[in-house]
């Protein structure tokens, strides 16, 4: 009877470390402190002598970043970024919103926004050819 008391525990035991071992290693949640590379997000071909219309880089530890054609609501992306990340887009019309607008160096149509104040959020639309519009 004892035996058989052990042995369940120790299965048991097993299960709660081979969880907590796959949690631990469940990379998705949080790529910066798991050493993942920096990744790019491109909505258009990549072309080295175009000025893209957006152009977004992540200079601070991150920000959550969400980008949409605001005709027919498509989002372009939509998660947190982390420092080195960068989002690239051709698309003529384009809805902007970054959590924290000091963590992120952006350029429409060639000519750099400045940066916002560390924790202020940033929202703007660019159409065409103007320049970005919004706070």
């Amino acid at each position: 009877m004892m035996a058989a008391g052990a042995i369940a525990i120790a299965v048991a035991l097993l299960a709660v470390g081979g969880y907590a071992l796959w949690r631990a290693v469940d990379t998705a949640a949080d790529p910066v402190s798991a050493g993942i590379a920096p990744q790019s997000s491109e909505s258009r071909p990549a072309s080295p002598t175009a000025v893209p219309v957006l152009a977004l880089a992540v200079t601070g530890t991150r920000t959550r970043v969400y980008v949409a054609k605001p005709g027919d609501g498509e989002i372009l992306v939509s998660r947190v970024m982390a420092r080195g990340e960068t989002f690239v887009s051709d698309e003529r019309r384009l809805a902007v919103v970054v959590e924290d607008g000091s963590a992120v160096r952006i350029r429409v149509n060639g000519k750099a926004r400045p940066p916002a104040e560390p924790g202020v959020r940033v929202a703007f639309t660019v159409d065409g050819d103007r320049t970005a519009s919004g706070a």
